[in-house]
């Protein structure tokens, strides 16, 4: 008889002693998960912020080269209306192609130090559609002259 109420005694006492102890080990589990899963977040939403707050940093730098340009070459007069005045003559001379080249020195600054600026394009609205580019120098907007260029998507 002993030996038949040992082996019940035993399950007895090892399952109230183990009940308690598995109960522990899954609320424990379920709050480290819990707590891993807010930790986690946490900090992907900080990389994320500091990752937009440095994208945002980066197109302020642009706007500000950008509005440089734009001060350069659409607020100084002296510049605005000599590239008028070039962009609306039939033939160009030696002097002409000398202000253009300083010019473009000027715009290609921020195109060479900035990899995110590809080219920068200077147009005003001329009979000839012709616009200064850091890439082509002076050229025209037609497509069906041997000088125009296919990348027209900044002026439609």
């Amino acid at each position: 008889m002993k030996r038949n109420l040992q082996p019940r005694l035993f399950r007895r006492r090892l399952i109230t002693n183990l009940v308690p102890l598995f109960i522990a080990i899954i609320v424990l589990g379920i709050l480290s998960c819990i707590i891993t899963m807010n930790f986690v977040k946490s900090d992907i939403d900080s990389r994320n912020i500091a990752l937009l707050n440095q994208d945002m940093q980066r197109i302020e730098a642009l706007n500000d080269d950008i509005e440089t340009v734009n001060i350069n070459f659409g607020i100084n007069p002296d510049i605005t209306v000599n590239l008028k005045r070039i962009m609306n003559a039939r033939d160009l001379t030696s002097e002409d192609m000398q202000q253009i080249d300083a010019l473009e020195s000027l715009l290609n600054a921020p195109t060479c130090s900035k990899p995110d600026i590809q080219s920068i394009y200077v147009y005003f609205n001329n009979r000839l559609r012709r616009f200064i580019s850091t890439s082509d120098n002076i050229t025209t907007l037609d497509k069906t002259s041997g000088s125009g260029i296919t990348d027209t998507s900044w002026y439609d």
